[in-house]
């Protein structure tokens, strides 16, 4: 394997029954509050719930942090220069202005269709994000468990080799949520209907415009994560105040002329016109020293390629009726089909090469277990 595979393997084993515990509490953790509903039936008491298990993760990630890094407690040992505890100032309250503005940003949208548009569309809309929600979360487990390993490539490599890896998992994410958006935009209605019912649906633009808008946020995770763990935060720390100004604006004006899809597209261009491209420039120059329209060009191109496949594949299975069985030959050929033309369009690249060689490695220490 190349030097680039042979540190994503290694860092994999690294701490990995850390991933795999934190893995089964959150799936404990939603476990608990599913049941805590359906015996009591209680909304406050799901709500004390949630915030004693953030309380009891806090103390978790006390004592995990005492356990494997004990130095970091030894106090007047190693003590900070003054200009590197500016620096962490700098940067914690940077990364604290992001994350409010991140909450504002996607916390927004449902208060402007109840208050516009109504509870009715807000319950219809609830609906299909309840769908997006549990998929985030997938892919959010999935980042959050690369984290640790892409920390200690960029702690431990210079920046020729952390771009390449950059380049690899960027593909291979990219392709991963390209195919989790087809297989929304496709199945986001027949599953509504078959759930709930034909008066729950929105329109197949709605449905596309959803499913768009979770590849665009979902997109953004990785060049995220390599800005966490590189420590750059201060310099986009407007970024998130101008992307939740702009959506608010473009959702507030266009509902007047689209209704809900207005509010989605707003969104979706709030991003677009903020955060998909600045979060990569400030990776590219702050970081990667390194001219950022590559990144661009590797991102359209991935995106126009989703959209030829995905419109191909509503095609296809448009051309089946409704019902269970034809529900689930859709979702089959969503599985199927999408792969087989990703595949075909990319297998020569030097990106799924290496996404087949860690895939191969991943095997083969399965077997040797």
């Amino acid at each position: 394997p190349s030097k680039e595979e042979q540190i994503v393997k290694e860092n994999l084993e690294q701490k990995e029954e850390i991933v795999e515990n934190k893995t089964i509490k959150i799936f404990v953790m939603y476990f608990a509050e599913i049941l805590i509903l359906l015996v009591f039936k209680n909304f406050l008491l799901y709500i004390y719930c949630k915030l004693f298990a953030t309380l009891v993760e806090g103390l978790c990630a006390v004592i995990f942090a005492k356990k494997y890094f004990p130095f970091v407690f030894n106090k007047g040992k190693n003590k900070i220069e003054k200009l590197e505890v500016k620096e962490i100032v700098k940067n914690t309250g940077a990364m604290s202005v992001q994350k409010l503005g991140n909450f504002v940003i996607y916390g927004t949208d449902n208060i402007i269709i109840s208050s516009f548009l109504g509870l009715t569309t807000l319950g219809l809309y609830s609906n299909y994000q309840l769908i997006v929600s549990a998929i985030e979360k997938v892919n959010n487990i999935l980042i959050n468990s690369m984290k640790g390993s892409v920390g200690n490539q960029v702690a431990s490599q210079d920046q020729i080799s952390n771009k390449r890896m950059f380049n690899n998992i960027l593909f291979a994410h990219l392709l991963f949520i390209g195919f989790v958006s087809i297989c929304l935009f496709c199945l986001f209605n027949p599953f509504i209907e078959l759930w709930i019912g034909e008066n729950y649906l929105f329109t197949n633009l709605t449905a596309f415009l959803l499913a768009f808008s979770f590849y665009i946020k979902a997109s953004r995770k990785v060049v995220l994560m390599y800005r966490d763990t590189s420590a750059i935060f201060k310099y986009d720390v407007y970024k998130p105040i101008i992307e939740s100004v702009l959506n608010i604006a473009l959702s507030l004006i266009l509902l007047k002329w689209f209704g809900i899809n207005g509010v989605i597209l707003g969104t979706i261009l709030s991003a677009v016109l903020s955060g998909l491209w600045i979060e990569p420039k400030t990776l590219y120059q702050k970081y990667f020293k390194a001219n950022v329209f590559e990144y661009y060009f590797k991102y359209l191109a991935i995106t126009s390629l989703t959209i030829g496949i995905g419109a191909f594949t509503f095609f296809i299975i448009n051309l089946l009726p409704a019902g269970l069985i034809f529900f689930i030959l859709k979702g089959l050929i969503c599985c199927v089909l999408p792969i087989i033309l990703y595949l075909l369009v990319t297998w020569k690249s030097k990106e799924m090469k290496f996404v087949f060689n860690l895939i191969k490695n991943l095997k083969n220490k399965k077997n040797t277990k």
